[in-house]
């Protein structure tokens, strides 16, 4: 009796894998990029008392007149005052010297090369970076386009060497999510968005 139940089951599923073998697809990741160039440049500077050194004849400075000398130097660059504003970010070295940490945001790129040229007392640039603040608005529908085509275009390339037809679009995995809004601030001046998609076609 047990012969006649599991003999229909085999047969069963034989049939079925017959039948998904028939169908055939072709899984192909396409890519796109688009490069950037900076737009302009963010510095943080500490801006600190300089006390008294005798040994290389540095005289004392307080915070204020470190402060005005700085200001004077931006100016030079044709950078105002109301550029510069306070770090919101707590201050990793507590020093018995007064300190302020400040953020300056200019959309000119060579200024870059112009603030480190500086050279005032009490005033230090801690770090300076690239920013880009493009228009992203239709950056991911630019990009997705056209990794969709760099995707079609290898699978049918792929379809054609099998001697295949290439079928309607099966799946579509697009994880590029948010990739596209904007820009972090970075140490270089040019970067390039890269865009992903993989594609699943039939194939006849």
């Amino acid at each position: 009796m047990k012969h006649y139940i599991i003999l229909p089951l085999i047969l069963l599923s034989a049939i079925t894998l017959k039948s998904q073998n028939t169908e055939q697809y072709i899984r192909v990741v396409g890519t796109a990029q688009k490069e950037f160039t900076a737009s302009g440049v963010v510095a943080t500077i500490v801006i600190s008392e300089q006390k008294a050194d005798a040994a290389n004849n540095q005289m004392y400075v307080p915070f204020e007149a470190a402060y005005t000398n700085f200001l004077e130097e931006l100016f030079t660059l044709g950078i105002t005052e109301d550029k510069l504003s306070p770090s919101i970010r707590p201050q990793a070295n507590v020093s018995s010297y007064p300190s302020k940490e400040y953020i300056l945001r200019t959309p000119d790129v060579k200024t870059a090369e112009k603030l480190l040229a500086i050279s005032a007392h009490g005033v230090r640039i801690a770090d300076l970076k690239y920013s880009y603040n493009q228009n992203f608005a239709n950056v991911a529908t630019e990009l997705s386009k056209a990794a969709m085509a760099d995707a079609h275009q290898k699978a049918k390339a792929l379809a054609s060497e099998a001697r295949k037809t290439l079928g309607k679009i099966y799946n579509i995995e697009d994880l590029n999510g948010g990739c596209c809004d904007r820009l972090p601030d970075s140490s270089f001046d040019n970067t390039t968005l890269n865009y992903k998609v993989t594609l699943t076609f039939e194939m006849n």
